[in-house]
């Protein structure tokens, strides 16, 4: 019972024929037992071709999708081009840390130079003035051209010629300088704006580079979604198609895991009838339906044959018992006495 073993027989009076037939039903029980691993396999082989179908449109509409999609987008390397842009803003934060630096000094010397002009200083007092070398060295040869023209006014008149070219330098180099301060001052205006402008510039750059990456970053969720699902349809063909090559298999196959243990031969002597076992059947049963029988006919016989049959169906106690001897002498003297009255 709890084994994996079937035992089939078969009684006929050709044990050759038997033997055909046991060997028979064994082998259809296999070719059975095949058919039933083969014909769902079938089934299941059939079905999974369509489905492997389906799949495969599927495969193909996610990678046509995708393609559109990096066409439409203009994508070739998302990650690397994000990359590349994230590069770029941190470039672009870098300069305008820089420039803003720069714009805050150049606002705050203009802020110095206003104020100092408003406070009644000459620009050429101004720290940035005062540390021009260009404005320092044509100073130093004011100074030479006015001790020149000093010299000159103790030896000779307004109106010498020498006299003449040593005011007209000084007046020269005067007119440079005034210049020269103009320009430092006027440059110091506009170097604070030009930073201003730059800083500007450089925000309105990061703002838009900043929109640029969250584009790319867009493109990129979108494109990674549209890759996520080839990649799915791709695994989902391809577990298709393997399940559908092992089914194919399977519905191929003619071997099962069935093998006859013992081939069924003909018998050298009949399994029945068995005559001794027949025999001491027939005695038993014989003894039994004999033995039944007398207690039947016993049973059905209610003749009285001792005292104790006449209590048992009288319920009444016996008062005396004729043995057989007396009841014979007794019964024969009554035949004699009515033979003679009869004769009489």
């Amino acid at each position: 019972r709890e084994s994996s073993v079937v035992d089939v027989s078969y009684k006929g009076s050709d044990p050759q024929f038997a033997a055909a037939i046991a060997n028979a039903f064994a082998q259809a029980y296999i070719v059975t037992n095949l058919d039933l691993k083969v014909e769902p396999a079938k089934l299941t082989s059939t079905w999974f071709e369509g489905q492997i179908k389906a799949l495969r449109d599927n495969l193909e509409a996610a990678q046509a999708k995708l393609s559109a999609y990096q066409r439409e987008k203009g994508i070739v390397a998302v990650d690397e081009r994000l990359d590349v842009e994230n590069a770029r803003l941190q470039e672009l934060s870098s300069q305008l840390v820089l420039a803003q630096s720069q714009a805050y000094d150049a606002l705050s010397r203009q802020r110095q130079m206003r104020e100092g002009i408003n406070k009644g200083k000459a620009a050429e007092a101004l720290p940035e003035i005062i540390g021009n070398p260009l404005i320092q060295g044509m100073k130093s040869n004011l100074a030479q051209a006015e001790a020149k023209l000093a010299d000159v006014s103790e030896r000779a008149g307004k109106n010498h010629p020498e006299y003449q070219r040593a005011l007209a330098e000084v007046e020269s180099l005067r007119k440079k300088i005034d210049t020269e301060v103009k320009n430092a001052s006027s440059g110091i205006s506009h170097t604070a704006d030009i930073s201003q402008a730059r800083v500007n510039d450089l925000r309105s750059a990061l703002a838009a580079q900043k929109a640029k990456i969250l584009d790319v970053t867009h493109k990129r969720d979108d494109f990674a979604v549209l890759t996520q699902e080839v990649n799915n349809a791709q695994k989902m063909l391809d577990a298709g198609m393997q399940r559908s090559g092992q089914t194919r298999l399977e519905s191929q196959t003619n071997q099962t895991n069935i093998a006859v243990l013992n081939p069924a031969v003909p018998p050298i002597e009949p399994s029945s009838p068995k005559i001794p076992l027949n025999i001491a059947l027939s005695v038993f049963l014989g003894t039994l339906l004999g033995v039944g029988i007398g207690f039947l006919r016993e049973m059905a016989d209610r003749r009285v044959r001792s005292a104790e049959d006449l209590i048992e169906a009288l319920g009444l106690p016996v008062i005396g018992i004729l043995s057989k001897s007396v009841a014979g002498k007794k019964a024969g003297v009554m035949g004699r006495m009515f033979g003679r009255r009869a004769a009489a």
